[in-house]
């Protein structure tokens, strides 16, 4: 497939990416099918009695506000592509990252919390586990990139 880049063509990324804009908009419909319902777990830790729980206020912003940003990101991309074209690439990237940060989170969060409703320490660990993990994987790269990433230093003579 040609590109506009190189001739009188349509660019395939661009089409493409058009498509999955317009598919993430769809798909943050599914948070707001989801249930608001509270949910907490009294146990004790090491002998001090506590109270795991997942207020409805943390959830309205995971099930909706979330998601309904993560839909205007996501518009503003198709819109940004469907306009624009090639020459709206960079920002329809941009907004199209924000959108899927967004919805991925409130996804996330729905998951583990659907999975994990009984009992929430699980819920806990394995948010707690995954973020862990996200970072190390941040630093794991930038690690395997750091001399394209660090200026080189000159010798001083």
């Amino acid at each position: 497939m040609r590109c506009a880049k190189e001739s009188a063509a349509p660019c395939g990324f661009v089409r493409l990416f058009l498509a999955f804009s317009f598919a993430g908009l769809v798909l943050c419909a599914a948070p707001w099918a989801a249930e608001v319902k509270s949910g907490s777990l009294a146990t004790t830790v090491f002998g001090t009695p506590y109270v795991y729980s997942h207020p409805a206020a943390y959830q309205l912003f995971e099930l909706r506000w979330y998601p309904a940003l993560a839909a205007a990101f996501f518009l503003f991309s198709w819109l940004v592509l469907l306009v624009r074209q090639g020459r709206g690439v960079p920002l329809a990237k941009a907004t199209f990252s924000a959108g899927a940060g967004f919805l991925g989170f409130g996804v996330f969060r729905l998951v583990l919390f659907s999975a994990y409703r009984a009992d929430l320490v699980w819920f806990v660990a394995w948010e707690e586990f995954t973020e862990l993990l996200a970072l190390l994987l941040v630093a794991w790269v930038l690690w395997i990139f750091r001399r394209g990433l660090l200026p080189v230093r000159q010798a001083q003579g």
